[in-house]
């Protein structure tokens, strides 16, 4: 009875923890395409759902665009101040699964929302609020069952100021603009281009490493490689 988008997220989410306990080295990435590989192996006709293309595509966007980024730039402390790098790796993870969906948006609706961003990083919190205490009253109702309905209550508030607050933005009259759908093949076009400059940027960036572990061998005269 689950939605393709949370049986997607939950596949994800078992193959993470199985590569956990097997003491497994695993990558978002090649975790992701597990989940997708076992779905369809089961369900086929899933890659014509929607919410199935939506939830694989964005977070495949999160992964090799707003993630890579993100550690970049608190690796070399671009962005010192924490509240700020906090907000931009929400707006990026955000632009990211936006992104990469676009095509498949424009295709089925020729439409594209101006207003997802800025949407997504006045709700992302409340989101996860919402879910920790949807859990945690599910948990009080087994022990305490009158303090429950005090938690759920708790709960529906936040679920109001997140459908408020879609409704709200989501009504104004310059939320979406329509485009024709053969601008789905540009946008998919722009989305390889910056696969591909990532791509060039992670290549260069390993082989820097490359070379300043050489450098770091022939000082080191052979031996033992103590840097590691």
């Amino acid at each position: 009875g689950f939605t393709m988008s949370m049986l997607r997220a939950g596949v994800t989410y078992l193959l993470m923890a199985l590569a956990i306990a097997l003491k497994r080295d695993s990558t978002p990435e090649n975790t992701l395409a597990a989940a997708v590989t076992i779905i369809l192996i089961f369900s086929p006709f899933a890659i014509l759902s929607l919410g199935f293309q939506l939830s694989v595509l964005s977070t495949f966007g999160i992964l090799v665009i707003a993630l890579p980024i993100t550690n970049y730039i608190r690796e070399n402390e671009i962005i010192k101040s924490k509240t700020l790098l906090t907000v931009f790796s929400m707006a990026l993870t955000s632009l990211s699964a936006t992104l990469i969906t676009l095509p498949v948006l424009i295709y089925y609706y020729g439409e594209i929302s101006i207003v997802s961003v800025i949407t997504n990083l006045l709700i992302s919190n409340a989101v996860t609020l919402a879910i920790w205490i949807g859990v945690i009253g599910v948990f009080v109702n087994l022990i305490f069952p009158y303090f429950a309905g005090f938690v759920l209550y708790l709960d529906q508030a936040v679920i109001k100021y997140i459908n408020f607050i879609i409704n709200k933005i989501g009504s104004l009259s310059f939320a979406v603009i329509e485009v024709p759908k053969i601008t789905a093949l540009f946008v998919l076009i722009l989305i390889l281009i910056i696969f591909w400059l990532l791509l060039a940027c992670k290549v260069k960036r390993d082989m820097l490493k490359l070379e300043k572990m050489r450098e770091k061998i022939k000082e080191e005269g052979g031996k033992v490689l103590k840097w590691r």
